[in-house]
């Protein structure tokens, strides 16, 4: 529950586990499908996964599914963040959760992740899922920070980043992201 200041006073662990990487579609495809949407979203937490999951630093974790280096020929790392919420909510050392909006906590940690992912040569898409109203905008604007620039086949340089409010816009963003990463597995 949470009190009148906003402090969460027990926090539950999502039900979902973090998948090591895999192409084992049936695998994925019912992950997605177990998923559920609940509480709050302490989005910086799922962006350093990402970072986790792909980074070759972290292979000791992974012992079945390592990630390979970065810079590996051949190899192209991709992280793609979905989020229908705001990054709002973050944790003290005492593990005491707290919801604010904007909460600088959750949105500095997470940005720190996907600038560091760029560095490391991953390339960041980010997808904000139905963000209205204030909140919404600020949600927008650091789903925009986080994305990495991408070029077109034109040559036009723009943000990773997809504003979507329904689930024709959430397919369309990932057939896009998708036919991109067809082109740059046929020209790489």
């Amino acid at each position: 529950w949470i009190n009148e200041k906003g402090i969460i006073r027990s926090v539950a662990c999502p039900a979902n586990a973090v998948r090591p990487l895999t192409n084992n579609r049936a695998t994925l495809l019912s992950d997605i499908k177990a998923f559920s949407s609940t509480g709050y979203t302490a989005g910086h937490i799922g962006t350093q996964w990402a970072r986790y999951v792909l980074s070759s630093k972290w292979n000791t974790v992974w012992p079945s599914s390592k990630a390979v280096a970065a810079g590996t020929k051949g190899t192209k790392k991709i992280a793609i963040l979905m989020t229908d919420g705001l990054y709002n909510t973050s944790f003290d050392a005492q593990g005491k959760g707290k919801i604010v909006e904007p909460n600088s906590s959750s949105t500095d940690a997470a940005l720190a992740a996907c600038k560091a992912m760029d560095k490391e040569g991953t390339v960041v898409y980010t997808i904000g899922f139905d963000l209205n109203g204030a909140s919404g905008t600020w949600a927008k604007d650091m789903l925009k920070e986080c994305a990495s620039t991408i070029t077109d086949e034109n040559g036009n340089t723009r943000k990773a980043f997809y504003d979507v409010s329904d689930d024709a816009g959430l397919k369309a963003a990932y057939q896009d992201i998708a036919a991109r990463l067809l082109r740059i597995r046929v020209t790489s």
